[in-house]
């Protein structure tokens, strides 16, 4: 089965026609994200075009590909998994990007405002912070993700609108008061 190092390029032209489709639509269900699901198509594509002179006499080739894809597509989520468990276990490890209040309703704002960052995408919380509590400009960080500044301040102004929306009540509350 490993006898030759690559495909030949007919076959795997013939397999991308006939199957990655059924493949693709695969890897959306599982990674339910248009990016990740390419990236596993073209590894997919990548494995089968190295691992195979030619392809095993099965029954049905599509089924024998899908399972292929399928193994896949699992541990593509199983490492996505261990990710998450390290990124959350690191992100309790961090401090607060508040102290904690003895005031109680100083406390409840603080709580409010990490859980509305924490609420933000990534990308948008990144410059946000980075904004925010670093007090670097806009330019600052654009060189410093390799950004366009027009790119960085979007960003920053979805953020502060998304911040804005979730910490309204709040802002209610401290006004009236």
């Amino acid at each position: 089965m490993l006898l030759n190092p690559m495909m030949p390029r007919p076959e795997l032209e013939r397999i991308y026609d006939d199957h990655a489709t059924s493949a693709f639509a695969l890897f959306c269900q599982f990674t339910r994200n248009e990016a990740d699901a390419r990236d596993l198509l073209q590894d997919w594509l990548v494995k089968i075009g190295r691992g195979f002179d030619a392809l095993p006499e099965v029954e049905n080739e599509r089924a024998y590909l899908l399972k292929i894809a399928r193994r896949q597509a699992i541990d593509w989520d199983r490492r996505q998994q261990t990710r998450r468990k390290y990124h959350d276990a690191f992100r309790s490890e961090l401090p607060t990007l508040f102290a904690p209040d003895t005031d109680p309703d100083r406390n409840a704002m603080r709580q409010a405002l990490e859980t509305a960052v924490a609420n933000l995408p990534e990308d948008q919380r990144e410059v946000a912070k980075l904004k925010l509590w670093d007090g670097l400009t806009l330019a600052e960080i654009a060189d410093l993700l390799d950004l366009s500044i027009n790119t960085v301040g979007s960003r920053y102004r979805y953020a502060i609108e998304k911040l804005r929306e979730q910490l309204h009540p709040y802002f209610n509350e401290l006004r009236s008061s």
